[in-house]
């Protein structure tokens, strides 16, 4: 890692520029999988169905004010109070699915920033680009599993943890503690 003294407080203006293009390009190559495939309306994507249908079955539940699972917590319930929260508990899935697209997205955008602050430009260009462009990447921004969201959770938690140890300060704390949960 790099010592404090030797970089300028918070991310450059062209680390923002370039976090801004990562997000940009690695969304338009999501949402061109995603609305160019036999599964958009669905809540999974063919090459990974993991829990997707499990959420949105807890989801329509959630609204009804129905137990889920006889309301023992077997899974982490963020994706299936997110779908809820925001409605999206029926077909077809596409605007959930832009939704987790955007934050699949927005994680090697993340990365780079924390990337390039505390470590190297080329050690963030190398994670990002890999984040970016991995396939499993891709499969997991067009099913609503729970990788998409926590991924992005995960990196802004680094960020965010590497950021206190900089510069100690109550409302990072809070915010780190409100991340965690």
């Amino acid at each position: 890692m790099r010592s404090t003294l030797e970089q300028a407080p918070g991310p450059r203006t062209l680390d923002r520029w370039i976090a801004i293009g990562i997000f940009v390009a690695a969304l338009a190559l999501r949402l061109t999988l995603l609305l160019r495939s036999q599964d958009a309306a669905w809540p999974h994507c063919t090459v990974y169905e993991g829990d997707a249908p499990v959420w949105v079955r807890w989801a329509e539940l959630i609204r009804a004010g129905q137990p889920f699972e006889d309301d023992l917590a077997f899974r982490t319930p963020g994706v299936a109070f997110t779908l809820a929260w925001l409605g999206l508990t029926t077909p077809p899935f596409t605007a959930a699915k832009v939704l987790w697209c955007a934050l699949s997205a927005a994680t090697p955008a993340v990365l780079w920033l924390v990337m390039a602050r505390w470590f190297s430009r080329t050690a963030a260009a190398v994670a990002a680009a890999w984040l970016a462009l991995g396939f499993g990447s891709f499969a997991v921004a067009t099913s609503l599993n729970n990788e998409a969201p926590y991924a992005l959770l995960l990196t802004l938690l680094a960020g965010g943890t590497l950021s206190w140890i900089e510069r100690p300060r109550a409302w990072k704390a809070i915010a780190l503690g409100l991340m965690h949960g």
